[in-house]
């Protein structure tokens, strides 16, 4: 995944000039004729090329709070050089003036641009095109899940073995059952400031038919030296380089957990030696539960359950599943 972060950082804002958009932009090494750029009230854009094939009708543009995608724009393109060309562009521009929001527009730019390619068909744009706008769609938002949940489930995967098999497995939804779920295997991750004391819906604890369940237990507390979520993230983009459509997911999945409140969770610190001495495998079946028959009228129960005394997972049911091996110490 290219880093466009260095490039962003030599373009200084051109200046307007009359009704034509102009941009400062560098050429993205390695990815034709793309541009990362800057607009001239200092705002990041992507510039993307993208061939008139025919038969191809040019599709709305887009306006969001904090972005704007316009398609076949006539843009004035100066080189670092001091040459000016005009050229038309799809351009996919942050508008927000916040310098966090910026920054993290730069950063999944790379993201984007490893998915599209050096040559990218029409339809190659609009996937791409529709997942930075849901990003940003997540981004104003209320938070949907806690920092530390979040933090766990990321530490889970930079641990792993095979950090592609999580991500491909990772939940598209907060309100999902499991955190990760494969064919018929599903991880929970639970995690506390201390203990094993661990919220259970109903519904996790009696998965269903068929379906095996391992809760991954772990101790995360927060610490001012401790490992930020944001450090976490930078791992498991590391891990996941490459291949792009897990590189988007995992945006897609940390934007939609926390929303508006992405930014300063990424701060937030834990201590990541305590998650590892800490961290145990417990199939659901050994979890203290209710009667799986709830009385009737009685729904959406939620309680905890302490799993200090409970039965680990066996090595037999750890090896059987390609999840569970991918986090099996």
């Amino acid at each position: 995944m290219p880093d466009l972060t260095p490039l962003y950082a030599t373009l200084e804002a051109p200046q307007a000039a009359n009704s034509t958009p102009v941009f400062a932009a560098r050429e993205i090494p390695g990815y034709g004729q793309h541009r990362i750029a800057k607009g001239a009230a200092g705002e990041p854009a992507l510039l993307l090329e993208v061939s008139d094939g025919g038969g191809w009708a040019r599709p709305a543009p887009i306006a969001l709070q904090n972005l704007v995608v316009q398609h076949r724009v006539e843009c004035i393109v100066q080189r670092p050089s001091g040459e000016e060309e005009t050229k038309r562009f799809t351009v996919v521009q942050c508008i927000g003036s916040d310098p966090d929001l910026q920054h993290y527009f730069v950063r999944i730019a790379g993201v984007l641009v490893e998915g599209l390619g050096a040559k990218p068909e029409h339809g190659d744009v609009a996937r791409v095109i529709n997942s930075i706008v849901a990003l940003f769609h997540a981004l104003v938002r209320p938070a949907r899940k806690s920092v530390q949940g979040l933090w766990a489930e990321l530490f889970i995967i930079a641990k792993s073995k095979c950090p592609e098999v999580l991500v491909e497995a990772w939940h598209s939804e907060p309100e999902d059952r499991y955190d990760f779920s494969a064919g018929a295997s599903r991880l929970e991750v639970k995690s506390s400031g201390s203990g094993r004391q661990h919220y259970f819906s109903h519904e996790q604890a009696y998965p269903p038919a068929g379906a095996e369940v391992v809760i991954a237990s772990l101790v995360v507390d927060r610490s001012t030296g401790g490992t930020s979520l944001g450090e976490l993230l930078d791992v498991v983009r590391s891990k996941v380089a490459g291949r792009p459509e897990l590189a988007t997911r995992v945006e897609t999945v940390v934007a939609e957990a926390l929303g508006e409140s992405l930014q300063p969770a990424l701060m937030e610190t834990f201590d990541a030696e305590e998650a590892v001495d800490s961290l145990r495998f417990y199939p659901v079946a050994s979890v203290p539960r209710l009667a799986e028959e709830l009385p009737p009228g009685i729904s959406e129960v939620r309680y905890k359950a302490d799993l200090t005394g409970a039965a680990l997972a066996p090595t037999s049911l750890m090896r059987r599943f390609e999840l569970f091996r991918a986090v099996a110490h």
